[in-house]
């Protein structure tokens, strides 16, 4: 949605809210929640202690906030089984990104977009009452201080939630999966992440690794040097990656627990050019194309399929690499990943498939 459609849903959904309810949902929209982290080691507590009052009800786990953010609901968490433990990891792992340099502009942007949607009654309060607080507010050129919600807004709508960062939206059911697999204690949990390009792969394996502390591996760094890229191993299905080198570096060596280090192959010169080092982490993420070609057997522990439309892929790519990019994917790299997808069924092997 865009963002003077969140701000009528809000308005529609909470009619009670008041000037504060608003600027903090654009300061909200705008800073994320990093403030809430200045004493990490409470955080925890403060989280529990709100989780264990909130009434478990049912309705929706995530709300849209502007500007990439959204928040998660401690009560539908609650009432789904959802840990408190793993709430904690997506809100610490969206507070601890920065707000960028442009985030107060964004702030003053929606601040005016509502100052026009209260001039035409889109809320229960004016535009001279808005403006009265902001009055009292904002100062010139300085970042604003949080906001608490009003006390009716407190009464009426019980807002018990954390902010977390939007893309982890339609990450969550993975997240939730891994999360649960990584609680045992001991072993070295994998999650592989395959599916087609463009289909946010390498952005979920950097979110979640952030809110677990994964490693990741990257197939990307497996890319076919020159001397095996015939036709005859491109004709093979998932044949234009170094799944050799993959195999004996990487995957021999995932469940051990022990550290490892692997090649990594850098187009631009041709060659291995460094080495990547994992730790023994307990949690590793594997992702790419080909990461799961059945010739390496069931390595990890959840397999995720990421899809994505055909108008989304060429917009992404597009996007990201320009209209010649573009030609490039399209009429080599794409019908390669297909014919892999369909020749080893990948979708229908996968545990989960992730739209993002």
């Amino acid at each position: 949605m865009r963002h003077e459609e969140l701000l009528r849903y809000h308005a529609a959904k909470y009619p009670l809210m008041r000037p504060e309810d608003l600027v903090k949902l654009c300061y909200q929209a705008s800073f994320g929640a990093g403030h809430m982290l200045k004493n990490p080691g409470a955080v925890l507590e403060w989280l529990k202690a709100e989780y264990n009052a909130a009434e478990p009800v049912g309705g929706e786990l995530f709300e849209p906030l502007p500007g990439g953010y959204a928040r998660l609901y401690l009560g539908a968490a609650k009432s789904g089984g959802i840990l408190p433990e793993l709430v904690l990891a997506l809100f610490s792992a969206t507070a601890s990104v920065e707000p960028d340099n442009d985030a107060l502009a964004r702030f003053l942007e929606l601040i005016e977009l509502a100052k026009s949607l209260a001039e035409s009654d889109v809320f229960s309060f004016s535009r001279a009452e808005l403006e009265g607080y902001l009055a009292g507010y904002l100062k010139d050129g300085e970042i604003p201080p949080p906001v608490s919600h009003s006390e009716v807004y407190r009464q009426e709508y019980y807002p018990h939630y954390r902010i977390v960062d939007a893309r982890f939206v339609p990450l969550f059911e993975l997240c939730k999966d891994i999360y649960n697999l990584s609680r045992g204690e001991g072993k070295r949990v994998v999650a592989a992440f395959d599916g087609r390009c463009a289909s946010g792969k390498t952005t979920a394996a950097e979110l979640i690794s952030r809110a677990f502390g994964a490693e990741v591996v990257h197939c990307d760094d497996f890319f076919l040097p020159p001397h095996l890229r015939t036709p005859e191993r491109y004709a093979e299905p998932g044949g234009n990656i170094h799944y050799e080198r993959f195999a004996e570096e990487v995957v021999a060596r995932l469940h051990s627990c022990e550290p490892f280090e692997y090649g990594v192959y850098d187009c631009s010169w041709g060659k291995i050019t460094r080495r990547a080092k994992v730790s023994g982490s307990p949690l590793v993420i594997v992702e790419g194309a080909y990461s799961t070609h059945p010739r390496f057997g069931r390595y990890y522990n959840i397999f995720a399929f990421f899809d994505i439309s055909p108008e989304e892929q060429m917009a992404r790519i597009v996007k990201r690499e320009g209209e010649e990019g573009w030609k490039a994917f399209s009429e080599r790299w794409i019908p390669l990943e297909e014919a892999y997808i369909a020749a080893t069924d990948a979708m229908s092997r996968a545990d989960i498939v992730v739209r993002t």
